[in-house]
């Protein structure tokens, strides 16, 4: 996988992996606690097109490969998700790739960490609550009244004791939608810390009487197996007439780590990138 070392904050470059690129569009695996553009939610993230506009200011010598001339975000999604960052290159193919995701035609797939609150219900789950931003807090709430529509379909993946590996699919996901979506649903994301205080999951918890902490934790106190949002968009697929895309970007390291931990069985098929596309 090549990847760009990008200014997201410091004045040590982050590389970011390309999962996707084509003369016109590029596609990031974006971190967590990373914007991928400016929002009213997030004034204060650093995040990827700002980093880009700089870089080809600077005329880095690693983008020019790639024919930067005007960086634009096609969604967005929340800093704390990890996952595809769809970047158009141009004037023209933001117009037209911005069109095309607010007809629906693009497909969105996350993956989540969750405590199911309800276990009693089915496995597959679909809520399509109106979302709103609030009048007191820089979030989401449900509105049938003000709220514009949205539809988060879930699938359990995998039962890995008291968390369950879920997918969440939509084709226009709004700002925090997933995570509020997946709330009234009755699944606790790990590691949400902005609509309720759900734990990170630690290894002490998973080992219980068999955990023996080393001197570091002793010392400096333990650390979460993954320290974010257990919340990633892992695949984004769309149409443009004739033309089919398909993004597909690996779950972090940490999060693999914390799946395999958990004794989840399918990690290969969230662990690898992969980009099929027809006729571009």
């Amino acid at each position: 996988m090549n990847s760009i070392g990008l200014f997201l904050g410091s004045d040590i470059p982050m590389r970011l992996g390309v999962i996707f690129h084509s003369p016109d569009l590029i596609a990031f695996n974006k971190p967590s606690k990373i914007a991928i553009d400016t929002h009213p939610f997030y004034p204060q993230h650093t995040n990827i097109i700002q980093a880009l506009k700089q870089s080809s200011t600077l005329q880095k010598q690693e983008l020019q490969q790639y024919s930067i001339k005007n960086p634009q975000h096609i969604y967005f999604i929340e800093p704390d998700i990890s996952g595809v960052a769809l970047i158009s290159l141009n004037k023209e193919t933001t117009e037209k790739t911005r069109n095309l995701f607010g007809s629906s035609q693009f497909h969105f797939t996350f993956l989540l960490l969750a405590i199911d609150t309800t276990p009693e219900q089915p496995s597959t789950r679909i809520c399509n609550l109106p979302l709103s931003p609030s009048e007191q807090k820089q979030q989401m709430i449900t509105s049938h009244k003000f709220g514009k529509q949205a539809q988060t379909t879930f699938h359990l993946l995998e039962s890995l004791g008291r968390y369950n590996l879920w997918s969440a699919h939509t084709s226009y996901p709004r700002i925090d939608q997933i995570r509020v979506h997946a709330s009234e649903v009755g699944l606790r994301i790990a590691g949400e810390q902005k609509y309720y205080q759900e734990n990170f999951v630690y290894l002490s918890y998973l080992k219980k009487e068999d955990y023996k902490p080393t001197k570091s934790t002793q010392s400096f106190g333990e650390k979460p197996l993954y320290e974010a949002l257990a919340l990633h968009l892992h695949k984004v697929s769309w149409k443009d007439g004739d033309k089919s895309y398909e993004i597909t970007a690996p779950l972090p390291q940490k999060f693999q780590v914390l799946l395999k931990k958990l004794g989840a069985a399918n990690l290969q098929a969230f662990g690898n990138s992969h980009v099929n596309s027809l006729n571009f």
